[in-house]
Parts: structure tokens; sequence; C-alpha cells
């Protein structure tokens, strides 16, 4: 754990933060900010539980080049954390990410980070917040897009539009890992609206874009109506939740069948597998079910801004966009291969 001596904080400029490093986002963000941020600069993984592994980062990673990551106590729920993790570090950047069910929508973690010396943030946010961002232009019904769009305004009064980037990626491919259990053990998959589309990016290509920007901290992009502060990114390659079915059973050799569930099904379903209230997983439904219907159009999936979207993967981090395809080969062994 990192040592609270203030001399050492004045050489820690260049410092960042990673909130949630456990996660495949925050890993590969502490890992691109590691690579991209300047010489010697140290990157602090902030951790409810310092003990608990990282995915894709091993010890001795974490420890070679006269250890560049230090874990650190913190925790995103509780203000007092965070100011002692930021005065100890002296890092004046941090990636974070929405905390579902605080009753201030994080408005005292916020305060916190920019109070003990936080100068930007890179906050982890989602492609369901519409680019015209005010109060009027998102429903507390549309719990994804309220509960990032809560923080975003949060971010906009507290750092200012200059000093946060709000990084907005589309439906994770890792959220095909809910069907692991019926992969796994029945080679039956039963979903709600198996047509629907979805862009299915990469978390790893997610969480390179957001510790690219920490330690870079380009000009902020050109997005209307949010003073240029908004990264969008999508996956490269749309497909329904049933031919993503079919991928993941032709990576793995098996013979996967595909059941359809009805609204009410579908809604039982999310409440079991990701453990959501009755209200969220309906709104779930309502989303697969316009999805189906509107097809490309509903999701973003076409035209200038689509293809921007994709392109911003390889413009912030430098690699080019994974496929779906890609990331099933990559973690087929998730799915019983």
């Amino acid at each position: 754990m990192a040592s609270k001596d203030k001399n050492n904080n004045s050489s820690n400029n260049d410092a960042v933060i990673i909130f949630g490093p456990t996660g495949n986002v925050g890993s590969a963000a502490a890992r691109a900010a590691r690579e991209k941020g300047a010489a010697g600069a140290k990157v602090f993984l902030a951790m409810r539980d310092p003990q608990k592994p990282i995915p894709g980062l091993t010890p001795d990673q974490e420890s070679e080049g006269g250890g560049g990551f230090e874990r650190i106590y913190a925790d995103l729920t509780k203000p007092e954390t965070l100011h002692d993790a930021v005065t100890t570090t002296g890092a004046k950047r941090a990636f974070i990410y929405l905390v579902f069910g605080t009753t201030d929508h994080m408005k005292s973690a916020i305060t916190a980070l920019k109070a003990a010396g936080i100068e930007f943030v890179v906050f982890l946010s989602s492609y369901a917040v519409p680019n015209d961002l005010n109060i009027a232009s998102i429903s507390p019904a549309n719990f994804i897009a309220w509960g990032h769009g809560q923080v975003e305004l949060i971010l906009r009064e507290e750092f200012g539009p200059l000093s946060y980037v709000a990084v907005r990626p589309g439906s994770f491919a890792s959220n095909s890992l809910r069907w692991k259990k019926a992969v796994v053990e029945d080679g039956l998959v039963r979903i709600a609206y198996p047509e629907a589309l979805f862009d299915w990016i990469s978390p790893e290509d997610i969480g390179r874009v957001c510790g690219a920007l920490l330690v870079q901290r380009p000009r902020p992009v050109d997005v209307a109506g949010m003073n240029g502060n908004v990264v969008r990114l999508l996956g490269p390659e749309i497909m329904s939740q049933g031919d993503a079915i079919d991928v993941i059973g032709r990576a793995i050799g098996k013979d996967i069948k595909v059941e359809r569930l009805d609204e009410q099904e579908g809604v039982e379903f999310f409440m079991k597998s990701a453990h959501l209230p009755e209200f969220a997983a309906q709104q779930l439904i309502k989303m697969l079910k316009k999805r189906a219907e509107d097809g490309r159009s509903d999701g973003g999936y076409e035209g200038p801004s689509y293809d921007e979207s994709v392109s911003n993967i390889q413009k912030y981090g430098g690699r080019p966009p994974t496929s779906f395809h890609q990331w099933v080969e990559e973690n087929k062994a998730e799915f019983g291969a």
C-alpha cells in the first residue's frame, strides 16, 4: 500500500488512479495507462479488497519495471476513503465507473475526488445516454441512461466541460456470458427476442481507450450538445443474439439450440440471471423489443455516427477494434471449450 509521504506526492504529477481494476474494463484501463503514460509514472489500483486478483495483470507484471502499479484501498461508496487514497498517492487523474444505488448519484464521491486534488476524470458511461444530455432528456424509467447521465451531469458541474471525458460504449461482448451456464450444461439458450441486434464491443477495447484518454488527455472531441467531452464506442460486428449464440457454438464445437422466451419469461430471466429488480428487467425487455422491431436504426448501428464510434477504438486505443468472433475465440474457455 502506498506510503503517506508528502514529499513523494510532489513527484506524482503524472500518477493516475484506476477505480475498479478487478473488472475487465478497469484492468485494461490500468494496463493501457501504464503503457501509454509518462516514463516512470505510477498507476494506482484503487480497490475495496487490495488482495483480490486482477484479470490480465499478474503479480510479476505489477512489480516489473520498478513497480509501475501499486494497490491502494478505496471504495467509491465511501468518500472519506477516496480523499485518503488521492492525497496519499498524489494522483491528479482518475478513472471511475458508475456505482448503482447511491442516493446522490455519486455526487459525494465526485466532490471528494476533486477536493483531494483530482484534476481530470475519465468516466465509464453508456451509449444509452443521449447526445443532448440534460435533466429533461433522460427518464428515470431508463435506468441505464438515467444512472450514467446523472453522473455525467455532476461531472460537468463539478469539473467543468474540459476536465472530464465520458466514454460511452455500446453492448459488452461479455454480456454473452450470461448464457454460460445454459451453454455448458444444457446446450440450450432460452432468450427473448433472439433477433435483436447488438454491437458486442470488447471490454478490453473499452478499457484500452479509457486508459489512453486518462494519460494522454486529448483535446475534447467535437460532440454536439456535450461541449465536446464524449467519446462514443461501438463494436465492429453487428449481429443478433441468435447469431451470437451460433458464433459461440461454432467456437466451442457444440450445437447450441435457441428457444424463444415471451416477454414475461424474459423479465423473469433477467431477474434471476442478472439479479435485476423487476422494473429494470422490464426495461431491458422493452429495449430488446424495440431493437428487434427497429433493427440497426435503434442501436445507432448505421451511418457516419456508427462508423465514427467504431473508428474511435483505433483512434484513441491505438489498436483495431475486436470483432465478436475474435472475442469469443479469446474467451472460449469461459464457455466450456
